[in-house]
């Protein structure tokens, strides 16, 4: 199933997201990473700096676990400048358990792409990956 409650509806006070995009149904295969590029191909049309991604396991595999390994920006000015944004989580799902994540991510650099990593073991799996960002803004003083 698709998102239901996608991260585009942001909790109140958080503003609108400028940049809204969802890859549905990633098949994650077992013993690998999988990374998912947003956006699939390219850059955003308009580097961000702030974003909340979610990742969200459609289907699950007989005991398969799960995890974001790392999710990782590219740098918009700087295709070989890479930042991690976020380091992964410490542990897997249980097995047979899927995973439905939020992540808060701030960059100082104005990333033209995000890699978010998903790790399955034990069984293949499927993913959905939704983004809500925001360019950079003015520096507060």
């Amino acid at each position: 199933m698709a998102f239901l409650r996608g991260v585009s509806d942001l909790p109140p006070g958080w503003g609108g997201a400028a940049l809204k995009l969802a890859i549905s149904n990633v098949a994650t295969n077992s013993g690998a990473n999988t990374n998912v590029t947003l956006p699939a191909s390219g850059s955003f049309v308009q580097p961000v700096s702030a974003a909340v991604i979610r990742v969200k396991t459609l289907t699950v595999g007989v005991n398969a676990t799960c995890k974001v390994a790392a999710i990782i920006g590219t740098d918009a000015s700087n295709a070989n400048n890479l930042i991690q944004v976020y380091g992964g989580d410490g542990g897997a799902s249980p097995a047979g358990v899927g995973i439905d994540e939020s992540f808060s991510i701030r960059s100082d650099v104005s990333l033209g792409s995000i890699n978010v990593v998903v790790n399955v073991a034990t069984n293949n799996c499927t993913h959905d990956v939704s983004i809500a960002a925001n360019p950079p803004q003015a520096v507060d003083q």
